[in-house]
């Protein structure tokens, strides 16, 4: 797969971050190369690049689920500095209630050690919505 989680997304699109093929219900997986804008100034990765990914984790889990979710909570604990040339982040719903999903995520190095566990706690605003892109909408009217 490795393509973009939401193609209008410019923050992710700019980080690098790309979907992959998850072989389980309502999981989502992604990955962000490790380059040096991405590191802070030890040279790991930065938290606030990990936390991003475990976000984008999430949202391609809802996605994949068909479901459109806005973060309500979300939780993170940093366990080892990431290095190596990549990121990766799996998300999991752990309950899919009425009105809030909640999914732990995972966060990993390109070396296999665990970099992050997060739990995110996403408020339910409706099903996803597939929006044409630019220059596309004439095609769907």
């Amino acid at each position: 797969m490795n393509e973009p989680v939401f193609k209008e997304d410019k923050f992710a699109a700019m980080l690098g971050i790309v979907q992959e093929p998850c072989g389980k219900d309502g999981c989502g997986i992604v990955r962000m190369p490790l380059k040096e804008c991405h590191q802070n100034k030890m040279g790991n990765a930065h938290g606030g690049a990990i936390f991003t990914l475990t976000d984008m984790a999430f949202a391609a889990a809802c996605k994949n689920l068909g479901i459109h979710c806005v973060t309500a909570q979300s939780s993170i604990s940093y366990l080892s500095s990431g290095t190596g040339e990549y990121l990766r982040a799996e998300a999991e719903p752990v309950k899919l209630g009425k009105h809030l999903a909640v999914f732990d995520i995972t966060v990993t190095d390109s070396n296999g050690r665990k970099v992050a566990k997060a739990t995110m706690t996403g408020y339910l605003v409706g099903p996803l919505v597939q929006h044409p892109a630019p220059g596309k909408a004439e095609e769907h009217a």
